[in-house]
């Protein structure tokens, strides 16, 4: 009934383990089960090779008129109904309606080369503080599609990206830097090839959020999207390998304030920043093109 009545494009059923649920309408564990497939998917190279541009999937539930999408419950006895509600706005799912659906031995080769995080949170496995944020910033940037223009989408995503790089930023406490030092740590990140980019983006938000602006381009989402990416992917290989935030955060403020040097002993920092990884800007094509080569 469901599938005849809404025509949806797939299904995402999670089974629920004993102890695991706390209600009847808990969603907690398939919320982060959303954001790892997600962003599995995210970091792939891109299906959607357009005319203009390579285009990401991402994997969201679009709950608005035109994509409905009805939260259902299963339990032992029946099915309840939760009803409907809005979400996701840009980034469409009809972009990609004329691709072929994933098969299950394709995902499970993407799940296979993601992040061990984003396996050992789909296997599941129990998750330590670091990897737990780690999945906490992942939900952040798929809760990211919740933005209904332009600019709300990249307040999101850069919103996203700025939790990433400062480890205080989404417990409610005090923030540990201003925003000019986590901007200068997004920009580490997204590597000197994306500075130009960057500051579109972060230039972007602000007058979104200060001015109620809308960026110019369509292109911006996309930007924002691949800079929430490079931003958590990178942050994930830096706190496996230095295993947690606090020594990741200095080495990236280590970073930034070598960049400052003169041309003349820029060698002296060559190491330092040869010590962040390249991240999906050096290998997968849609990252590569939004935060280096598209116009926006």
């Amino acid at each position: 009934m469901i599938s005849d009545r809404l025509r949806p494009e797939s299904f995402l059923f999670v089974r629920h383990r004993e102890g695991q649920q706390q209600g009847v309408w808990d969603e907690s564990y398939a919320e982060r089960v959303l954001a790892a497939l997600s962003m599995v998917v995210l970091l792939q190279e891109s299906r959607w090779q357009s005319a203009d541009a390579p285009y990401p999937q991402p994997v969201f539930r679009a709950r608005y008129k035109e994509f409905v999408d009805l939260p259902l419950t299963f339990n032992a006895s029946r099915t309840l109904s939760a009803g409907h509600t809005s979400l996701i706005g840009l980034l469409s799912a009809e972009n990609a309606a004329g691709l072929p659906p994933w098969s299950l031995d394709q995902l499970e080769r993407a799940v296979g080369v993601a992040p061990s995080v984003l396996r050992k949170c789909l296997a599941p496995e129990p998750l330590d503080r670091r990897e737990g944020r780690l999945i906490d910033s992942a939900q952040i940037v798929n809760a990211g599609f919740l933005g209904l223009s332009r600019g709300a989408l990249v307040a999101n995503f850069v919103s996203a990206a700025e939790t990433l790089v400062d480890s205080q930023a989404a417990t409610g406490a005090g923030s540990d830097r201003a925003w000019v030092r986590k901007a200068e740590r997004i920009k580490v990140v997204a590597g000197p090839s994306a500075t130009g980019t960057v500051d579109k983006l972060l230039n972007a938000r602000h007058e979104f959020v200060h001015a109620a602006k809308q960026p110019p381009s369509d292109r911006y989402p996309y930007a924002a999207l691949a800079l929430a990416v490079q931003v958590w992917s990178v942050i994930a290989e830096l706190s496996a390998v230095l295993q947690n935030m606090q020594d990741v955060e200095a080495l990236l403020d280590a970073c930034a304030d070598g960049k400052r040097l003169s041309t003349a002993n820029s060698g002296l920092i060559a190491n330092l920043l040869g010590s962040i990884p390249g991240g999906p800007v050096s290998s997968v094509d849609w990252v590569r093109y939004h935060l280096t080569m598209g116009s926006i």
